[in-house]
């Protein structure tokens, strides 16, 4: 989790490029806490305010919506997000995540 809270700040400070950059290492690295994240309200705020940002990075948009715990707008997003990259690891994984939240 603090690559993928490097990647919120940076995005955070305007970075764009950057965010985008960190966050796909993020999701190739160990992801294995994501399942375990839970966004608190005020975390909630900074997730609404980015996606209003990045909504031309489908993938920065699908983990947003996975931290907002948005999953099944996250799922028909990931689906865009694929057909960009077809072997992205970064992609891979979050269909995954996404895919056992939103089958329990």
């Amino acid at each position: 989790m603090p690559k993928i809270g490097f990647a919120l700040a940076t995005a955070l400070q305007g970075e764009s490029d950057k965010a985008f950059w960190a966050l796909n290492l993020a999701l190739i690295a160990d992801t294995s806490d994501l399942r375990y994240f839970s966004a608190d309200s005020g975390l909630r705020l900074v997730v609404d305010d980015l996606l209003a940002n990045y909504q031309n990075k489908t993938l920065m948009t699908v983990i947003l919506l996975y931290l907002k715990q948005d999953y099944l707008s996250a799922q028909s997003t990931i689906q865009t997000t694929l057909d960009e990259c077809d072997n992205c690891t970064s992609t891979r994984n979050m269909r995954r995540f996404i895919q056992q939240r939103l089958n329990g």
